[in-house]
């Protein structure tokens, strides 16, 4: 927590109600007037003289707690924000700080909790502050996102309690406030800046071709087998010679991104699932590939098609938003729709993030495939499961572990199976844990990006 002064921070926000509430003390002092008044009734007092009595007690009562309720700042006197990042990553630590200013005459001090929906976790949401009078405390909460989209945050919530202790303001500080969290960003960013360096490598620079084309190149004399419509007739006058124009044809290569989100892709791999997993990679590919010049488009489906952006530029905050937004459903999914539509598409590379299964789950895919990878070069991505993995090469100390052990191994050996049909039918299959899925995807992608 840092504290400064409240002259040196620019206008707050409007600040929201405040709602006063009794503590444990005022209920003491009033259960104990209440028994004063049995006691003066029962001894049986002069009922003028004792009504005087308590009513002196109970206007004392009063004065003091308005007096008392005065010794907090009024309405509007504090006032809170919060300040963070405008993209949040999935499941990497982001920072969120609250700033609570107080331009009162009175310091205050109470427990600050931060409201977070469900999706998004903290190790402390509630944290003791002292606000100094005429002064400004921030205090920065460690926040992680289990769950992309756009998730509500509920007002910051501030309990002041008096000097005598009588009363707790309830000061709600700031408006609602939405987080909005994407895949794995900072992640993709890293992929970028390394990519970028390598930018000099020979197989990373886009390939320029001399022929007809958008992109004027040079003037040169012309030759026998070119073509009538190059002839720059001005140049030509000029020179006094046949001049040809060059033009040069920018190979900007399109990638499709064709995600599975049926009810296969819902299944969890170290805390996120398939999906959350595939959107990773496919987002550290696309800063790739946008660092590259290439075109990138989004096809997302389950038993129909979720989303769809065809290979283009300037679309890239669109597919983010949109690859934020999907969540795997419990149906199957139609691959052969799918494949259908990508297929139509201008060559591209399309990456297929999927999970794969054994021959017979896996028998749509295998069927729908050869549409696409008859004009695309097709790639398939896939999560393995380390504990899957860890199960299969473990050695058992009993019943229970060695029929654990027999599954995944049978698991892997179906996967094995599918992988070896695919590559047959001339499909580049990468499979691999999560902590090498974006890093094998990219690599692939570098070592095909020629063959588009």
């Amino acid at each position: 927590m840092t504290p400064t002064r409240a002259n040196d921070q620019p206008a707050p926000p409007t600040q929201l109600k405040i709602a006063y509430v009794p503590t444990g003390r005022l209920s003491v002092v009033l259960l104990l007037v209440a028994g004063l008044y049995l006691l003066l009734f029962s001894a049986g007092s002069n009922i003028a003289s004792s009504g005087l009595t308590l009513l002196a007690i109970n206007a004392a009562i009063f004065v003091v707690l308005i007096a008392d309720t005065r010794s907090l700042p009024p309405a509007g006197q504090l006032i809170g924000r919060r300040s963070h990042a405008a993209i949040f990553s999935l499941a990497v630590p982001e920072q969120l700080t609250v700033t609570v200013m107080n331009t009162s005459d009175h310091a205050v001090a109470g427990p600050l909790r931060l409201p977070l929906p469900a999706s998004i976790s903290t190790a402390q949401d509630t944290v003791q502050v002292t606000i100094p009078a005429q002064g400004i405390v921030e205090v920065p909460f460690t926040l992680v996102a289990k769950q992309r989209g756009r998730h509500k945050c509920l007002p910051l919530e501030l309990r002041a309690k008096s000097r005598l202790g009588l009363v707790v303001k309830r000061f709600l500080l700031c408006p609602q406030d939405e987080i909005v969290v994407y895949p794995n960003v900072k992640e993709a960013k890293r992929w970028q800046f390394a990519v970028r360096k390598r930018r000099d490598d020979p197989g990373l620079r886009n390939t320029r071709v001399l022929g007809i084309g958008t992109d004027f190149e040079s003037l040169r004399e012309y030759r026998p087998d070119d073509d009538f419509r190059l002839i720059d007739w001005r140049a030509t006058a000029r020179k006094g010679t046949p001049i040809s124009r060059q033009y040069r044809v920018e190979r900007n290569q399109n990638i499709l991104f064709v995600v599975d989100t049926g009810r296969l892709m819902a299944a969890p791999v170290n805390d996120l699932t398939r999906l959350d997993l595939a959107l990773n990679a496919a987002t550290a590919m696309a800063y790739v590939c946008a660092s590259l010049d290439d075109n990138v488009g989004l096809l997302a489906f389950d038993s129909q098609v979720q989303t769809q952006y065809r290979p283009g530029r300037r679309q890239g905050n669109a597919i983010m938003s949109a690859m934020s937004k999907l969540q795997p459903s419990p149906v199957e999914s139609d691959y052969d729709l799918a494949f259908r539509i990508a297929g139509s598409m201008k060559r591209s590379l399309i990456v297929l993030f999927i999970d794969l299964m054994d021959e017979t789950v896996s028998a749509p895919l295998i069927a729908a495939v050869p549409t696409l990878a008859r004009h695309h070069l097709v790639v398939t991505a896939s999560v393995t499961d380390p504990d899957i993995t860890d199960a299969a090469r473990m050695s058992p100390h009993d019943e229970q572990a060695a029929l654990r052990q027999a599954v995944a191994i049978d698991t892997l050996r179906n996967r094995r199976q599918v992988r070896l049909i695919l590559n047959s039918l001339g499909v580049e299959v990468i499979d691999a844990p999560p902590e090498r899925f974006s890093p094998a995807l990219i690599d692939a992608y570098l070592r095909l990006k020629q063959r588009i």
